[in-house]
């Protein structure tokens, strides 16, 4: 490696090759956000013989990672799968999980990876386990990695992986050790906003009824309130369950006078790629979107989130906070607004995340975290 890795990253490597030595093929790391899973593949690499491929589950990523390679690994070819492009033979293979999955391009793909590394392994299982069943040879050891190694719909990653995790670096780690910033977080909620009421469909919430009851809760009114009060110095992602939501709140804080945007996927390429200019560029300060920037997005300068995305879903939850806890220069914490619902104890917090029932106002993440170790050990006393 041309940069050294941090001593959890070597950790994490050193797992991989403890599984492998025992003959197990199909390790899986779990590892917070932030916390350089392109690093610790391109060291898994590095290690191994023969050819590698690297599959992403998003383009947006695609550009980054070949260039992480390309610099840790320079001794190797790198080449890309995606879109039109098909450089297949190349040492290394980034290679987008889109195009990759397709019929058409895996039967032109020989099975002759040494290497498999699989991004963000709970997104789309069952095009992962076609891509590695299809080229995958019986000694190929495959890795997966995720901030958030679980599903909502009842199946198991143990379908592709096994089934214990070989090594997890966690956000609490990633705080306690330096390389995640601390999480100041405080709840807010909605007047009149009763959840209490909303189907569950596909293991979370009805997001055409969960609009309905933030529309009673004037949601846009108090989401910019709140802000005002609490991060209007700060850059800010806002996350909402509908685009016309994210939509609706951008507009209200532009008539605030805020300098707000909506980003959605939908957008072109170059439409998204100049609002996230100005928001990069600091034209912007507030980018509001329904959950386009949960994955993959990594500009270490935000350093608030405004969570108004009602979920069941912890993952949903870790992904949407894992975009502010890169460090930054002259960044001091990660200030987190988390719009919680009185009226509904299922629902995923900061504070669930924690492990305590309510946080404390302003109540930092590892101060919650000890909070609730030491309320588990009263109750055992008790």
């Amino acid at each position: 490696m041309t940069r050294p890795l941090r001593p959890y990253q070597t950790e994490a490597v050193n797992a991989v090759e403890a599984r492998l030595a025992t003959g197990r093929l199909r390790p899986l790391l779990a590892m917070a956000t932030g916390a350089g899973k392109t690093r610790i593949a391109a060291a898994i690499i590095e290690r191994r013989p023969g050819r590698a491929l690297f599959i992403a589950p998003f383009d947006a990523i695609i550009g980054q990672t070949v260039r992480a390679f390309r610099l840790d690994i320079p001794q190797r070819t790198v080449g890309v799968v995606q879109g039109n492009l098909n450089q297949h033979r190349a040492s290394v293979v980034v290679a987008s999980l889109q195009t990759i999955s397709r019929p058409n391009r895996l039967k032109h793909i020989p099975r002759d990876y040494d290497t498999i590394i699989v991004d963000e392994v709970h997104c789309n299982l069952d095009a992962y386990k076609r891509v590695v069943e299809a080229v995958a040879h019986d000694q190929t050891l495959v890795t997966g990695l995720s901030a958030t190694p679980y599903r909502m719909d009842n199946r198991g990653l143990n379908e592709v992986f096994d089934e214990e995790i070989a090594y997890e670096f966690s956000i609490v780690d990633g705080i306690q050790q330096g390389y995640l910033c601390e999480i100041e977080a405080f709840e807010f909620t909605l007047p009149n906003a009763d959840f209490s009421k909303v189907h569950t469909r596909k293991g979370d919430l009805d997001l055409s009824e969960v609009e309905t009851v933030m529309q009673v809760g004037n949601y846009y009114q108090h989401i910019t309130e709140n802000w005002q009060r609490l991060a209007s110095d700060r850059r800010t992602l806002i996350f909402l369950p509908k685009v016309a939501m994210a939509q609706r709140v951008a507009d209200y804080m532009r008539e605030q006078g805020l300098r707000a945007e909506l980003i959605d996927g939908s957008m072109p390429k170059a439409q998204r790629q100049a609002v996230m200019h100005r928001y990069e560029s600091g034209q912007t300060q507030i980018l509001t979107n329904c959950f386009c920037l949960s994955v993959g997005f990594d500009h270490a300068a935000t350093d608030c989130l405004v969570l108004a995305y009602p979920t069941k879903s912890k993952a949903r939850k870790v992904q949407m906070l894992g975009r502010a806890l890169r460090k930054h220069p002259g960044k001091k914490n990660a200030l987190i607004l988390d719009m919680v619902s009185a009226t509904r104890g299922d629902l995923f917090s900061v504070a669930s995340l924690a492990g305590v029932e309510r946080l404390e106002k302003g109540e930092k993440f590892t101060d919650a975290k000890r909070r609730s170790a030491e309320e588990a050990a009263e109750r055992v006393r008790a």
